[in-house]
């Protein structure tokens, strides 16, 4: 224990006579401070200049970003304008195509249309002339009837004439007359082609009739005018009027 207090105690006093060191000056102070503020200003000034070149670049790049940006707008817009006009020409050539499609349609209906056509002209064409030839024989009937209806009635009224003068029945003898003065002249034209050898027995019987109904028509105008100026002498109206009633036929 005394030997340690002993060395503490020489330790102590080993320490305490070592002289303290000279104090720094405050120029060396100074002079170790200002080449610290020169490196900050240094410093300072690289990092202001490489954020001035930052800056620079940074302005540059914004401007060609801009640039480029306008470039594919421009291209965006010509690429969209030329899809438009592909897909418009592209629609066109469609409808041109649907529209020649339907031209072809339409051309080969025309010429179907065109055939048919004349199937049917003609088809006209011959329903026409049978028509045609249909009303000529029509025609040729029908003067046929009215010629044997006429015949038919000559001879009707040349076999009840003379029965009907005698009989005093002049009201019926002249409409048996006047049948005969408006019958059609092709009656005694055929009267006429009968005398050249055609159809000679009806030919006979037409122009017998014929003579009949010629000589009781003067027959009969005789009778009447007699029977009048007989009726006009002794003043009977009523006798006068039927005889001029059948002067009225005649």
């Amino acid at each position: 224990m005394d030997f340690l207090s002993s060395a503490d105690l020489i330790l102590k006093k080993t320490l305490t006579t070592v002289p303290s060191g000279r104090p720094r000056r405050r120029r060396s102070s100074k002079v170790k401070d200002e080449p610290n503020k020169e490196e900050v200003d240094e410093d300072d000034q690289y990092i202001s200049n490489i954020l001035q070149e930052l800056r620079v670049e940074l302005d540059v790049k914004r401007r060609e970003e801009e640039r480029l940006q306008r470039e594919i707008a421009d291209v965006l817009t010509e690429c969209a304008s030329g899809s438009s006009g592909g897909e418009q020409s592209r629609a066109f050539g469609m409808a041109v195509s649907r529209l020649n499609n339907a031209m072809l349609v339409v051309e080969a209906d025309a010429k179907q249309l065109a055939a048919s056509l004349r199937t049917i002209s003609r088809l006209a064409d011959n329903i026409s002339g049978k028509v045609s030839a249909l009303d000529v024989a029509k025609t040729r009937v029908v003067e046929c009837l009215q010629l044997a209806g006429d015949m038919h009635d000559l001879g009707v009224c040349s076999e009840e004439v003379d029965q009907c003068i005698n009989n005093e029945d002049y009201e019926q003898a002249a409409q048996h007359i006047h049948r005969f003065l408006t019958l059609d002249r092709a009656v005694f034209q055929f009267s006429s082609a009968a005398d050249k050898g055609e159809t000679y027995l009806a030919g006979q019987s037409v122009s017998h009739s014929y003579e009949i109904l010629t000589n009781a028509t003067t027959r009969l105008k005789e009778i009447l005018e007699r029977k009048l100026e007989s009726a006009v002498d002794t003043e009977d109206v009523a006798a006068m009027q039927r005889y001029l009633e059948c002067f009225g036929f005649l």
